[in-house]
């Protein structure tokens, strides 16, 4: 730890790092290396925004640890989280209405791995709020919090060991990403193939449709309900009758 800080100081960075290592080796390290490598699972669309929301907070709380609790920081963690937390409903949301047991991928502990965004996102929340509690009056975190002069921090060797192996977690995501849905212009896909380092297979289903969509944009996206007929009030011009 840092020997200049506080005790009350050190408990708030490792309590920080710990944050870290949990919320990127643990959900992002385990559906990237243990489900995609082992498995061969790949990420939907909406799998892939909800561990690109986790690698933000992930690279925030870094942020956090080598310049101190920014307000900036602190505001864009909750910020993530909030993101996180609509685009864990979002996916659930898509098996929800639908009977026990019913949706895509594997398990963790029961419950499909995309739900747990839900639950990751809401702890970040939570760890977060009690993070803020270590900030006390006359610590070096409160003068971080409104001082405008960012100044490094060194880091522990536990910090730095953290900060190594979110690296190759990032870097294994964005290397399973590129063989899964390809270099842009390609995008991610809604129905994914099993992950295969057979290229001959992988590019046969890299995709552009996303732009096609950005044409014809719509709130609702793909999930847009055919117009109900409703003579001399909604009809349709493309439905027809034959009698």
């Amino acid at each position: 730890m840092n020997t200049y800080l506080n005790k009350n100081d050190q408990y708030f960075y490792l309590f920080m790092t710990t944050a870290v290592l949990l919320i990127l080796a643990v959900p992002v390290g385990f559906a990237n290396i243990y489900l995609g490598y082992f498995h061969n699972e790949s990420p939907c669309t909406l799998c892939w925004f909800e561990r690109i929301g986790m690698v933000i907070i992930g690279v925030l709380g870094m942020l956090i640890l080598r310049y101190g609790p920014q307000i900036k920081y602190i505001v864009c963690v909750f910020l993530s989280a909030s993101y996180g937390i609509y685009t864990g409903i979002r996916h659930t949301a898509s098996w929800w209405q639908r009977d026990v047991g019913i949706g895509l991928g594997d398990k963790l502990v029961g419950a499909h791995t995309y739900t747990w965004a839900v639950v990751v996102y809401w702890c970040v929340v939570v760890v977060m709020s009690l993070a803020l509690l270590f900030i006390r009056k006359k610590s070096s975190m409160m003068c971080d919090l409104v001082n405008e002069k960012i100044k490094p921090k060194p880091l522990s060797v536990y910090s730095k060991i953290v900060f190594t192996l979110s690296f190759i977690v990032v870097c294994s995501n964005a290397f399973q990403a590129l063989i899964v849905n390809g270099i842009p212009p390609f995008t991610g896909k809604s129905n994914p193939d099993r992950l295969t380092f057979d290229m001959s297979i992988m590019i046969k289903t890299w995709t552009t449709e996303v732009w096609s969509r950005l044409a014809k944009f719509n709130l609702l996206g793909k999930n847009v309900p055919e117009s109900v007929f409703i003579k001399d009030l909604n009809e349709p011009k493309n439905l027809t009758f034959e009698r």
